[in-house]
Formats: C-alpha cells, sequence, structure tokens
C-alpha cells in the first residue's frame, strides 16, 4: 500500500535543489505516474487469476499478512487500514470467482478483523451507541433455529445471514473514529478501484477467449467470468462509483481525470455487459447522489457539468451502440426489461412470513423454508435485506430497518460540506441499492454504509500535513 499523507509538492526551485533520489521519490508520487502504473498492474492481474486459482489464493494471503503487518507497524495509522479495507473488499468477488482456495465468507470476516484490530491499536474502542443496537436487536432470532437446526447448519445460517450485518456495525463504529484528508481520501477511492479493475480485467479475458458465446436475454455467466453475474455486476458497479467519486474532485488533475472517465466508462460498459442490471443501477444511483451535492460547490459545478457530459455522450453514442452489436442486440432488450427477475413474488412471500410470525420472525436463513408454503415454491436466501429483516427478524428487524435510518440521517447532518454530504448520500444509496437486490452477499454494502460515518478534512496542505496524528 502507498502512504497517502504526502503534502502537496514542493515550488519548482526547490526540487531542483534536491538530491537526484530525493526527486524521484517526489515524482513516483504523482498522481499521473502511480495511479496509472497500479491501475495496469491489477488488469494484468485479472488475467492472470482468470487463469490461477493458486495465484489468487497467494494473492489473499499477501493481502492479508500486509495488512495484520500495518497494524504493528510504527506508521499505523487509521486512514491506511482503511484503504487495506477498502481492498479487500474490492477483492471479495476477485477471489470468488477465481476459486482462490479460501472460505466463502473469508473477506467479510476479514474485514471485521481488521477494523477491530485497528480501533484496539488506535486505542478507540468506545463504539457508538446506534451501530451496537443495530446489530443487537439481531440477537434475539437466533434462538428460534436451535431446536429444528443442526449445529452444524446453524453455523452456517448464522455467518451468512448476520456476517454482513455485523461486518456493517464495525464499519461504522471504524469510520465515525476516522478523519481523511483529501489524499487520503483518493488513496483510499484507488484502494477499492484497483481489485475492481482486476475484476473487469478478468471478465474481458472470460470473453476474449471463449470459444463460443451465446447471448440470452437474462444475466449471462458467459459475460461474467464464468460467476455470478449479480455479484460481477456489483464489483464492477463498486468501482465505478469510487472512480466517480474521485474524477468529481475538485483537486483532480486534469491528466489524471482523462485516466479516470475512461476507466469509468470502461466499468460502465463491462457492468452493463454482464446482463445484471444492478452494478448499473447501483453506480448511477450513488453517481446521482454525489452529484447534486457535488453542483452546489461553485468549484466543482463547472467541472462536473463537463464530465457528466463526456460520460453520459460517449456512454450513450459510443458504447451502448458497440455493446448491442456484439451481442447481436440482445444487449437493447434486456435493458428494456423492467422485471424483478422474481423478486417481486419472494419479496411478497417475506411479507406473508412476517405477517404470520410478527414478533421474533422465523429466525436467519429460515425465509425460503416458510416462504414456499406461504407464497411460491421458491426456497432460496432472501435477496431483499430489507424484507429479510423483517420475515427473519419480526418487529424486532423493524426496528433495526428505523435504526439504520436513523443513522443515515445522523451521518447526512454530520457532513457541513456539499462534498461531505455527497459523499454520504453517494456511499449508502450505493449500499441500500445493493441490500435491496443482493441483500449482504458481500462485505461490499457493509463497507459502503459505515464509509458515511467519515470525516473529511478541508482539502488544504496544511490540514494533510497534521491528518496522519488524528488517524
Amino acid at each position: 500500500m502507498i502512504d497517502h499523507t504526502a503534502t502537496a509538492p514542493l515550488p519548482l526551485t526547490q526540487r531542483r535543489a534536491q538530491p537526484l533520489g530525493m526527486r524521484l521519490r517526489n515524482l513516483v508520487k504523482l498522481d499521473i505516474v502511480w495511479v496509472p502504473a497500479l491501475l495496469l498492474l491489477h488488469m494484468a492481474l485479472g488475467m492472470l487469476f482468470a487463469q490461477s486459482s493458486i495465484v489468487a489464493t497467494v494473492h489473499f494471503g499477501l493481502v492479508v499478512l500486509v495488512a495484520a503487518g500495518c497494524i504493528f507497524a510504527s506508521s499505523f495509522s487509521l486512514a491506511r487500514m482503511a484503504c487495506f479495507a477498502a481492498y479487500v473488499t474490492g477483492a471479495e468477488t476477485l477471489w470468488r470467482m477465481s476459486k482462490a482456495s479460501i472460505p466463502w465468507e473469508i473477506a467479510k470476516y476479514v474485514v471485521i478483523a481488521l477494523l477491530v484490530a485497528s480501533l484496539v491499536r488506535a486505542g478507540r474502542l468506545r463504539a457508538p451507541i446506534l451501530p451496537l443496537v443495530f446489530f443487537l436487536l439481531l440477537l434475539p432470532a437466533i434462538v428460534l433455529p436451535l431446536s429444528n437446526l443442526s449445529w452444524e447448519l446453524l453455523q452456517q445460517e448464522l455467518s451468512f445471514n448476520l456476517s454482513g450485518p455485523l461486518a456493517l456495525t464495525v464499519s461504522l463504529w471504524f469510520f465515525s473514529n476516522v478523519r481523511l484528508s483529501t489524499r487520503q481520501l483518493h488513496g483510499l477511492l484507488l484502494a477499492g478501484i484497483c481489485p475492481a479493475l482486476a475484476v473487469a480485467s478478468f471478465t474481458l479475458y472470460g470473453i476474449l477467449t471463449a470459444k463460443t458465446l451465446v447471448f440470452t436475454h437474462g444475466s449471462n455467466a458467459a459475460l461474467s467470468g464464468g460467476f455470478g453475474p449479480a455479484q460481477v455486476s456489483a464489483a464492477l458497479g463498486f468501482g465505478a462509483l469510487l472512480t466517480f467519486l474521485w474524477v468529481i474532485d475538485a483537486s483532480a488533475s486534469p491528466a489524471l481525470r482523462i485516466v479516470l472517465v475512461a476507466l469509468l466508462l470502461y466499468f460502465l460498459g463491462q457492468c452493463a455487459l454482464t446482463f445484471s442490471r444492478g452494478g448499473l443501477y447501483m453506480a448511477i444511483g450513488g453517481a446521482t447522489a454525489a452529484a447534486l451535492f457535488a453542483a452546489r460547490d461553485r468549484k466543482t459545478r463547472l467541472a462536473l457539468c463537463g464530465i457528466l457530459l463526456v460520460v453520459s455522450a460517449a456512454f450513450t453514442y459510443l458504447v451502448l451502440p458497440r455493446l448491442d452489436q456484439f451481442t447481436e442486440g440482445k444487449f437493447a432488450k434486456r435493458l428494456q426489461d423492467t422485471g424483478l427477475t422474481g423478486r417481486d413474488d419472494m419479496i411478497s412471500g417475506d411479507l406473508k412470513v412476517f405477517a404470520d410470525h410478527m414478533i421474533f420472525g422465523v429466525g436467519p436463513g429460515q425465509t425460503g423454508a416458510y416462504r414456499a408454503q406461504v407464497s411460491i415454491n421458491n426456497t432460496a436466501h432472501a435477496h431483499t435485506e430489507f424484507t429479510r429483516l423483517l420475515a427473519e427478524h419480526g418487529l424486532f428487524g423493524a426496528a433495526a430497518l428505523l435504526v439504520l435510518a436513523l443513522i443515515s440521517a445522523q451521518n447526512f447532518l454530520a457532513a457541513r460540506t456539499p462534498r461531505g454530504r455527497g459523499l454520504v448520500l453517494a456511499v449508502i444509496s450505493w449500499a441500500l441499492i445493493f441490500m435491496s437486490s443482493l441483500a449482504m452477499r458481500l462485505v461490499a454494502p457493509s463497507f459502503m454504509f459505515g464509509l458515511s460515518a467519515v470525516s473529511l478534512l478541508p482539502p488544504d496542505s496544511a490540514t494533510r500535513r497534521t491528518s496522519t496524528a488524528h488517524n
């Protein structure tokens, strides 16, 4: 990981007086040099992971080891650990689609462990009340499945359904103690973008090397690296939103903006090609929320309008027509489809389960069996977190949803600037759209919702020099 606490570049006369080695070290800190280098590296990694699950497993081990080492390093900072958490969040789908030899839910527990260990290391042990209340409200329903599930199955259901809410609670706790300078925020965004780009590269490699491609009306695993299109689409939407948040930042240089706009278009195009619309909805929803508040900042309004014009025109008149041509017209038909792919039936079933078990719900992971009895013959796990909380946790789940709403309002009001409020609304919107279609199958919605609690320092060099002491 790169230290993102560097101050503004020195004047030209002072740079010339520096030794050659120091001037070279300053050069590699420039965004236009190391950002494209890291992006190209992760594009190569994505293609390598597509060919070797062993490399993906080694990559996971190295990331965890380096992150753990940074906790005990003398240069420890909460800002740096936030970057590691963002990286693991972006890499979760990459490891899954690479078939790395790691437990399925491990990314959630890695993020939880890193954030808790970082808080202990920093001595920030006092947790905010509302996130703690949110998670405690979900515990009573655990008692219900004890009588009809084996211990092994109970562990699986609890891990699948409660690890996401636990990660959300810990993320809110962690980021409520973090203040980021502009440079550190860019580092966090880059840390999430890089593994998302590797997912896009992995997916593109699968398309280019496929012997045959059959285009259908629904989500297409062949266009998603052979993995679940919904999760791949969400990972690409994650990368797209982080890229957008960076490209609209007033401090981004014109040269870097060109790179980021090209990257944003690539993310959106690759995301659309999965034929799973969720990732696009997440990215567009979060970006719209950010743009509404960014436009209130006089310094960024003009740049924002130009960026939106370029991206929308390029995506509409260049990317979409070529995708439709490549998919033999199936892509346009997919975009015109407004169906919910069975989620509306599942939601209806969840609500019926809630009506029949209103107090405590039916317990984590039990909606599938009950839903089949009262509504449809579908025993799948819930895809919508909001109705899952009602069906599986009853009125306690309803109270937990109310707490989430209060946390959202609290974090929004705590952000005093248009830039800060834009970030809060963007990450919360992304997380809520994710949870409405994929529940909490990845750690990403937990991380993004938790990020809404972060404090952004004023974008001046003096603040950047002192921010490390606070984090």
